[in-house]
């Protein structure tokens, strides 16, 4: 993976939108893992189980509405 993040620093006109894609699904995977795995433990410590299981449905549900007002916002040639 990293080998790919090099290859797209020093390649950037080669990196078709295909491997972008899967670049960006991929940090994006890490990064919900690492929230659920680190993250919502502590939250349950600090807040309590059912506090936190809505503070994370709650911040989805946000994240993907405001993913979806943006894509419907933006010009089709600049569309998600």
């Amino acid at each position: 993976m990293m080998v790919t993040f090099r290859a797209a620093y020093l390649f950037p006109s080669s990196l078709s939108p295909e491997i972008l894609e899967g670049l960006l699904g991929s940090v994006g995977g890490v990064m919900a893992f690492l929230t659920l795995h680190e993250m919502l433990p502590l939250a349950f410590d600090y807040a309590g189980q059912k506090q936190a299981i809505k503070a994370v449905f709650l911040g989805m549900a946000f994240m993907s509405a405001s993913l979806y007002f943006l894509e419907i916002s933006l010009p089709e040639e600049m569309s998600l």
